[in-house]
């Protein structure tokens, strides 16, 4: 996409270069020369407009692009960011917290047994 972007982006300054040096020539009261023409429009102006509109085209197309991918991956990193959290949850505070109720609860039963009530 950057290089079709750059090519357009040439192609817009060619038109805009060759209506100034149109000007120019006429500004100096100098003979036009023949100018090829598209249809009924002439090519500087083709070029210069059609530049312009396909640069625009491409930016809108590249954010369309940008903004699905970044949509993507931001689901892909979200769904690894909520695995992660869990594993962390796990390793940081349910085993501990498990660990620490299966303690208590050897803890009261050698109590119940030291008090003979069990």
């Amino acid at each position: 996409m950057n290089g079709l972007q750059w090519l357009v982006f040439a192609a817009m300054l060619a038109g805009a270069g060759w209506l100034g040096a149109l000007f120019a020539m006429d500004y100096l009261r100098l003979p036009q020369p023949p100018l090829p023409t598209a249809g009924v429009v002439p090519w500087p102006t083709v070029l210069l407009v059609g530049g312009a509109l396909a640069g625009v085209l491409i930016a809108l197309l590249s954010r369309l692009a940008a903004w699905a991918g970044g949509r993507r991956r931001a689901r892909r990193t979200a769904r690894a960011l909520r695995a992660s959290i869990g594993q962390v949850g796990r390793e940081l505070v349910l085993e501990p917290v498990e660990a620490e109720l299966d303690t208590y609860a050897r803890f009261t039963e050698a109590l119940d047994l030291a008090r003979g009530s069990a």
